[in-house]
């Protein structure tokens, strides 16, 4: 996938491992919890880290896509049906791997 040597690995698994955290409301500290899932917001490895994990998602689609961020868009040229299934297959193959990823996707958003 990439090139990525252990010792790196390892310092980002240390980073995502175990992460706790709270957030104050009203001045009160509320009980500590342990996130088993995601990227800290805010932080600077955040957006790098969500990039390459988004990465691998448009490597089995054929079309055409645009990424932005957090912003995907897959088009093609539809001009028979056989471009129609691959536009097909791939919203299928993007979907597939949301869902093996645990990510949603804003089905409602517009173009």
């Amino acid at each position: 996938m990439y090139d990525v040597q252990e010792a790196m690995l390892e310092c980002i698994r240390s980073y995502l491992h175990r992460r706790s955290f709270r957030a104050s409301v009203a001045s009160k500290l509320p009980k500590e919890f342990t996130a088993t899932l995601g990227v800290p917001q805010g932080s600077v490895l955040g957006p790098l880290l969500f990039i390459l994990f988004v990465r691998n998602k448009m490597k089995s689609v054929l079309s055409q896509d645009l990424e932005f961020d957090e912003d995907s868009k897959i088009y093609s040229k539809v001009d028979n049906c056989g471009s129609i299934m691959l536009l097909k297959d791939d919203i299928s193959s993007v979907h597939e791997w949301s869902i093996r990823n645990r990510l949603s996707l804003n089905l409602a958003k517009p173009p």
